[in-house]
């Protein structure tokens, strides 16, 4: 984590494609642990639509993937890995609008493996799309 998301109580690592506040061509998700859990409310820019005025389903799955597996990490301080991630898309996400996301754990983790739940709310409050995955911790980078 750096030291700017630090001292903004952000979750994420600088050059991250999901989370990165210094990667000009990446998601830049506003990340902020929250109880148990992990939320954030962003905006996705029109470029990252599939049809006009859509969110991509492929971004949808990157969004999600990104918020569930900082939950872990803010819960333990340790990194962690996709193990298998589980999207299913109950509504069109827009573009151009205030989407909530948020991720939590489903259960206590067994060993390094998590099991976490995620979704993207739209801004009426309905269900844009929802995951489920396993996320495993690795060791962290060294420096």
């Amino acid at each position: 984590m750096s030291d700017r998301l630090a001292r903004e109580g952000r979750l994420g690592y600088a050059g991250c494609f999901g989370c990165g506040i210094d990667n000009p061509h990446g998601l830049q998700l506003p990340m902020f642990p929250d109880g148990d859990g992990v939320r954030a409310r962003w905006t996705a820019p029109a470029h990252l639509g599939g049809w006009p005025g859509v969110l991509h389903g492929g971004i949808s799955a990157t969004v999600l993937d990104e918020v569930m597996a900082w939950v872990p990490y803010s819960r333990t301080g340790r990194p962690t890995v996709t193990g298998e991630l589980r999207v299913k898309y109950r509504r069109s996400v827009p573009v151009g609008v205030p989407l909530e996301l948020d991720a939590w754990a489903t259960d206590e983790p067994s060993g390094r493996r998590w099991r976490v739940a995620g979704r993207i709310l739209l801004p009426d409050g309905k269900l844009g799309c929802e995951a489920t995955g396993l996320y495993l911790e690795v060791e962290p980078p060294s420096d």
